[in-house]
């Protein structure tokens, strides 16, 4: 998890259990309304698992253009 994603889990988790508001969260986050319902509902579908921005850990644009196999090393 990032610096910028690390704070996340725990605003999200305070504003679950009620002790913030959901105005709060996005001036925390310095993000929307709706991307604060996003990751909210996230954490409680996946935990704090689900809140890592989701591209990360997938395939080189690259590999998939050559149809690499793994698009962690070069083909």
């Amino acid at each position: 998890m990032s610096r910028k994603e690390a704070p996340r889990a725990g605003l999200l988790k305070a504003l679950v259990a009620g002790r913030v508001g959901s105005r709060e969260v996005v001036v925390a986050l310095q993000g929307s309304e709706r991307q604060v319902r996003r990751l909210r509902r996230r954490l409680e579908i996946q935990g704090a698992e689900g809140l890592p921005h989701r591209s990360r850990g997938g395939r080189r644009p690259a590999a998939w253009r050559r149809g690499c196999a793994s698009g962690w090393r070069p083909c």
